[in-house]
């Protein structure tokens, strides 16, 4: 796996794949030549809020807002200004 991939900007690269339905932040990158056996990852996941999935249901939700992350807009609803509970990455 080269890991240049892991040097360039994943928001600003044409190597990073944006779903259509998906969050404007979330990216994916499926590199060539993946050694699975090896242990390397089949695809690598990337969030430009610093909130990347860490669960399937997570990652579904991610897939789904396409209107920005759900994580945001979920603290929203609570109340303005209220830390977020569920973004298991916060300071990243």
């Amino acid at each position: 796996m080269g890991f240049d991939s892991l040097r360039t900007d994943p928001m600003k690269s044409i190597n990073w794949h944006i779903h259509r339905n998906g969050c404007p932040h979330y990216r994916e990158h499926w590199p060539k030549g993946t050694d699975l056996e090896a242990g390397e990852p089949l695809y690598q996941v990337f969030c430009g809020m610093n909130t990347p999935p860490a669960s399937t249901e997570e990652q579904s939700r991610c897939l789904t807002a396409k209107n920005g992350c759900w994580r945001y807009a979920r603290r929203s609803q609570k109340q303005p200004g209220a830390e977020c509970e569920d973004a298991v990455f916060p300071n990243l």
